[in-house]
């Protein structure tokens, strides 16, 4: 699930998200863009299994190790396991590396916010229409200040809401599956039908929506969240092909 599920979901992070597009974009030339995309492929496979090495090790010590800090419990009353890492730092890591670790931290959640910061700023007043207003590129660009100053208060105001949850981490990836199948799905239709109509593309997207919000509030824990780009892509293709199928035979009886 970790390996097959990642994979489809880095297809997505990769090849469509804003965030990873802004640096591509960001390259002096199309080949340094090929370059880091396939350095990025190589790398974050051991990265990902880096990550997944350190949690089983933490699980592993504190089978036999009492944790000097007792884990905070959300609302619901379950255990926010988010916080077996920073206890681990507290209390078991030496001071230097201590100190190591608290910087990258604070390095990596600075660089994540800005690049999030920046890639809403430029959705909101190039894609979304926003800037359509704007008479030129200075003009452009104070209106990207304020899009940023907004969706930081908008990110201030859900991780105030994320204080709860069981997982933080669990939370962020199972919302962003519940779009992210669609969107692989609809550029893969879009670079496969080329110039074809767009309604059953925007049918299957809709369709996965639909069925991935029933699929984590319906089933609950049934299917867990790396499976949610692979499930949602799957239906995304399926239902906009079958809706390609359904409106070219309309067409053809209409016609007829």
């Amino acid at each position: 699930m970790g390996i097959f599920g990642a994979t489809i979901f880095v297809l997505f992070t990769h090849g469509i998200d804003q965030l990873v597009a802004q640096r591509v974009l960001a390259c002096r030339s199309i080949a340094d863009g090929r370059k880091a995309l396939i350095f990025s492929a190589v790398t974050i496979l051991p990265m990902m299994l880096l990550f997944l090495f350190v949690g089983v090790m933490l699980w592993s010590l504190y089978q036999h190790t009492p944790m000097a800090i007792e884990i905070p419990q959300n609302a619901l009353g379950k255990k926010q396991t988010d916080y077996a890492f920073p206890i681990f730092m507290l209390t078991e890591a030496p001071v230097g590396v201590k100190g190591l670790l608290l910087v990258g931290i604070f390095a990596a959640a600075m660089s994540s916010v800005s690049s999030a910061l920046s890639a809403l700023a430029s959705v909101s007043v190039m894609d979304l229409g926003f800037g359509k207003s704007a008479k030129d590129d200075d003009a452009k660009l104070k209106l990207s200040r304020k899009a940023t100053i907004f969706w930081g208060i908008v990110l201030v105001a859900v991780a105030c809401a994320s204080r709860e949850v069981e997982s933080v981490m669990n939370t962020a990836f199972a919302l962003a599956g519940l779009t992210s199948g669609g969107l692989l799905g609809g550029v893969l239709l879009v670079l496969v039908l080329n110039k074809s109509d767009g309604r059953p593309i925007i049918i299957g997207m809709l369709t996965s929506l639909v069925a991935m919000l029933a699929i984590k509030y319906g089933l609950k824990e049934a299917i867990h969240w790396p499976w949610y780009t692979v499930i949602g892509c799957g239906i995304t293709l399926m239902s906009a092909m079958l809706a390609k199928v359904v409106m070219g035979d309309m067409s053809s009886t209409s016609a007829d």
